[in-house]
C-alpha cells in the first residue's frame, strides 16, 4: 500500500447536517504505458467527497504491475519495476478497493483512460466492469465540452484558469491531480468562469512597449483576477513581461481565444465580432 497522505491540511472534516448526503468519488490512474488493453495499472488514488466537499477518506495504492513499464512511461511518473517490485497486485487490493467505490458517483477527468484501464484489471479477474459497482460513471471533460471551452485543455490548465489550489503536503503526481480535479469539478458543473471572465471587459489597459509590441496591463486588472494573470505570467502560461506585469496583446488574444477556450460570445465581447 502506499504511504497514506494527511488530508487534514487541505480539506475541512465536518460538514454540518445534511441528509441525505450525495458520495462522490474522485479517480486518478496511473499505468505501464498507453495501450488501455495491455498495459497495467500501477497507482489507483481515490478521493471521497460527501456533497461536494472532499470528507478526508481516501483509498490511494501502488501496485506491482507484473508488467514491463514502458520507458515513457517510467519519465513521465518516475516508477520503474524495481521500485515497485514486491507491491501488492491489483488482485489484492480489489475486494477493497471496489467497496470504497460502491454507492458513490465516479468521476475521472479522462474516462477514456481511467475506465477502461480498470476495467480491463477487472476483466483479467474474470469480474463485471466498473459500471456495476458505481451509481454514476462521469467524465470531467464533458463539462469542459458543456461550458464551450476547449476540449483540448489539460487538467492542468484548467486548474490554472480555475483558480484551484496546489496540495500543502508532499504527495505523488496522480495523488495531485485527483485533488485538483475534486476542486475542478464542482467548479465546472456550476460554471463559475464565464460571469468572472466578463468582469474583464470594463478594465484592462493597453500600451505599446520600446519594441513597438503591444501589451495587456496586467495591473489594470481588478482583483481577484489580477493576481491570478501575474500568477499566469509567472508560470510561463501567458507571454510578455514579467517585471512589469504586462503581456503581449499578440499572446494574450491567442491565449484567450485557444488556450483558455472562452466561448466564443465571450470572445466577441473581449475582441469584437469578426471582421
Amino acid at each position: 500500500m502506499a504511504a497514506r497522505i494527511d488530508l487534514s491540511p487541505d480539506i475541512p472534516r465536518t460538514f454540518g447536517e445534511c441528509t441525505p448526503m450525495k458520495r462522490t468519488v474522485f479517480l486518478t490512474v496511473e499505468a505501464t504505458g498507453l495501450d488501455r488493453a495491455e498495459d497495467r495499472v500501477v497507482e489507483i488514488v481515490a478521493l471521497e467527497a460527501v456533497d461536494s466537499k472532499l470528507s478526508g477518506n481516501q483509498f490511494h495504492v501502488l501496485l506491482d504491475p507484473q508488467h514491463p513499464i514502458r520507458e515513457d512511461a517510467e519519465l513521465c511518473t518516475g516508477y520503474n519495476n524495481g521500485q515497485l517490485r514486491g507491491l501488492p497486485r491489483f488482485r489484492e487490493i480489489r475486494p477493497a478497493f471496489l467497496r470504497f467505490l460502491q454507492n458513490s458517483t465516479l468521476i475521472t477527468f479522462n474516462s477514456g483512460w481511467s475506465f477502461q484501464l480498470i476495467n480491463a484489471e477487472l476483466k483479467r479477474e474474470r469480474m463485471p466492469p466498473l459500471a456495476q459497482y458505481v451509481m454514476e460513471l462521469i467524465d470531467a471533460k464533458s463539462q469542459v465540452a458543456q461550458l464551450g471551452l476547449n476540449p483540448r485543455l489539460t487538467l492542468d490548465k484548467l486548474a490554472i484558469l480555475f483558480d484551484c489550489r496546489e496540495p500543502i503536503q508532499p504527495c505523488t503526481q496522480t495523488w495531485r491531480e485527483c485533488f485538483l480535479l475534486a476542486q475542478l469539478f464542482p467548479k465546472l458543473a456550476r460554471a463559475d468562469m464565464p460571469a468572472a471572465i466578463v468582469s474583464l471587459e470594463s478594465s484592462i489597459r493597453f500600451s505599446v512597449g520600446p519594441n513597438g509590441k503591444q501589451y495587456v496591463e496586467i495591473a489594470s486588472i481588478a482583483e481577484p483576477w489580477r493576481t491570478r494573470f501575474i500568477n499566469w505570467l509567472s508560470a510561463g502560461v501567458l507571454v510578455g513581461d514579467e517585471r512589469m506585469h504586462r503581456c503581449q496583446l499578440g499572446h494574450w488574444q491567442e491565449w484567450i481565444d485557444q488556450e483558455a477556450g472562452i466561448p466564443t460570445e465571450l470572445r466577441h465581447r473581449f475582441w469584437g465580432r469578426p471582421r
